[in-house]
């Protein structure tokens, strides 16, 4: 895409316009430079903190171990697995450009995309009987002149991060935690291929429901599949408490 700068006729038009753009720049580099000074700073008085309430904290420790060991430890549980799903979500998109600027990444999420739009496209044409026309890049197009386009961001990469993310964090033995998160994670691939076949199914005979099915029922559907498979874990592999 070419994009054309504005032009200005006047030489002190010009000037003024160079200098709102560098005075624009040198406040965000101040902000940004702020920004990080409030973070170290923050990051100081945590230690400080700790470091002068050591005894404070070893006896909070100590009371919500109790209390984790008691009837009600599944609530600590609960809150862990909300904390890190969480977490991980907001992380991931505030450094989502970050993410993406690396090479490996954009490769194995065009690739799993790749093999999401094959999968669903097989399902659609040999189980459902549907009649699809592709274009590239991984377009499926049906007879009512509706289609779907699998991208990069329907890859299903970012849940299987979030699932490496809460697996590994999550209290566990090894032993269980090094063959669940793979099946969990081909698991996953598998609903995110349903969801495509959903999908075309919604745009060929309601197309009208496409974009509420989308963001408001399969979207969300990850996190409870993700929680389904969470809850499996603490019920059957976890260390009991």
């Amino acid at each position: 895409m070419v994009s054309r700068s504005p032009v200005f006729r006047q030489d002190s038009a010009e000037r003024e316009y160079t200098a709102t753009g560098a005075v624009a720049t040198q406040e965000s580099e101040c902000f940004e430079d702020e920004a990080l000074i409030i973070v170290v700073c923050r990051l100081m008085d945590l230690m400080y903190f700790c470091g002068n309430n050591i005894p404070m904290l070893r006896a909070a420790y100590l009371s919500l171990k109790k209390f984790y060991a008691g009837p009600m430890g599944f609530v600590i549980d609960i809150a862990l697995f909300a904390i890190i799903t969480y977490g991980f979500h907001v992380l991931w998109w505030d450094f989502a450009r970050i993410i993406k600027s690396f090479t490996v990444i954009n490769i194995t999420a065009d690739w799993l995309a790749e093999q999401v739009f094959h999968s669903s496209l097989w399902i659609n044409r040999h189980l459902l009987g549907l009649h699809v026309t592709t274009e590239y890049p991984n377009f499926m197009w049906f007879s009512n002149g509706g289609y779907v386009q699998v991208v990069e961001s329907c890859s299903g990469l970012k849940q299987f991060y979030q699932i490496i993310v809460l697996f590994v964090l999550f209290p566990g033995p090894w032993k269980h935690k090094l063959w669940f998160i793979p099946m969990s994670i081909v698991i996953m691939h598998g609903v995110n291929i349903l969801r495509i076949v959903i999908l075309s199914v919604v745009v060929l005979w309601r197309p009208d429901y496409w974009t509420f099915i989308h963001d408001w029922l399969l979207r969300p559907g990850f996190y409870v599949v993700i929680f389904a498979l969470w809850v499996v874990w603490v019920e059957r592999f976890r260390v009991k408490r």
